[in-house]
């Protein structure tokens, strides 16, 4: 089996982001073997390319992920890449708009004090990062921190606080269709979730089918990190990324159907005006549509959307 090369083209950083977020998809699905693989192998590349190493945070979380996910310790991970963030320091991280590198060291630092027990600590980056969040209109991790704010408390045994932390995060998270973004839980606020589960401490607003769905995707992710990898050792396999990319789904990024069909019609090129019109809904709805869409696939822009579309097999490929 050939090893996989990530392609050498104008579009390197969007390339390099999508590989990054297939990691994340084989670590969701539990395959964290293969993504550890990948993201080695990305590690090499970044370093060997100084004009998207800003990356490097975004690589390092990914990798923390899958090390919790199969339950390994971080501090030999926290030596190893631990020069992807040291530059940064916390002051810098929320000066001017927001940016890849900064987001992903906040939350690389985040998972090391949560990993190492340090609440107090955690707190305070949650905090400034929810108010990050909140300044630049990011829901989606606006959500996470909240999340981790209410992990904090809850560690630090102030409940009711805690209840009302992660019942904030619900109202978003139902409001805009974030509901991935509290199950997939990188952090461990699940055991908070089900105490509020097994008590009703949820929010009236929150709906039982909003409740219930994030009661099943909760489940699932639980079922997927206890059930054993069927990837073959490290030492034995390369992954094939074709053949990986094939096998996700897009619901492990938390797009509706709705969605996708808005990404399938933007992946063919078009407009704003012609998506409304083929899709039968009003140009605004359009646009909040696809600031959901760049918000889960963690993009920027129409071009960077297409292009891990399509690198990720999420849309049926026309060309």
């Amino acid at each position: 089996m050939k090893k996989s090369k990530l392609p050498d083209n104008n579009n390197k950083t969007e390339r390099a982001i999508s590989y990054d977020h297939l990691a994340h998809c084989l670590t969701t699905q539990g395959r964290c073997e293969e993504s550890l693989l990948l993201l080695v192998q990305l590690r090499f590349r970044l370093a060997r390319q100084p004009l998207i190493s800003d990356l490097l945070p975004e690589l390092c979380f990914e990798l923390m992920r899958a090390y919790r996910r199969k339950g390994l310790d971080l501090g030999s991970l926290q030596e190893q890449y631990g020069d992807c963030f040291a530059h940064i320091s916390l002051e810098s991280l929320f000066h001017g708009q927001q940016d890849r590198e900064a987001v992903f060291a906040l939350k690389c630092q985040l998972l090391m004090l949560v990993d190492d027990g340090d609440e107090l600590s955690a707190l305070n980056y949650a905090m400034q990062g929810l108010i990050k969040s909140m300044q630049v209109g990011d829901l989606r991790h606006r959500i996470l921190f909240s999340g981790v704010k209410a992990l904090c408390e809850f560690k630090q045994g102030r409940y009711s606080e805690a209840r009302e932390s992660m019942n904030g995060a619900m109202v978003l998270a139902q409001r805009f269709q974030f509901q991935y973004v509290i199950a997939e839980d990188d952090f461990g606020w699940s055991d908070l979730w089900r105490i509020m589960d097994k008590n009703n401490d949820f929010e009236a607003q929150l709906s039982n089918e909003f409740i219930s769905g994030l009661r099943a995707l909760i489940a699932k992710k639980d079922h997927m990190s206890s059930s054993p990898a069927s990837a073959s050792p490290i030492a034995e396999t390369v992954v094939a990324h074709r053949k990986v990319r094939s096998s996700l789904r897009p619901d492990c990024f938390g797009l509706t159907e709705k969605e996708l069909k808005i990404l399938s019609l933007l992946t063919e090129g078009l407009c704003n005006k012609r998506i409304a019109r083929r899709s039968e809904i009003a140009l605004t709805t359009v646009k909040w549509h696809l600031q959901n869409i760049f918000g889960k696939l963690e993009v920027r822009n129409r071009t960077e959307a297409v292009v891990k579309a399509q690198e990720l097999a999420l849309v049926n490929d026309k060309a």
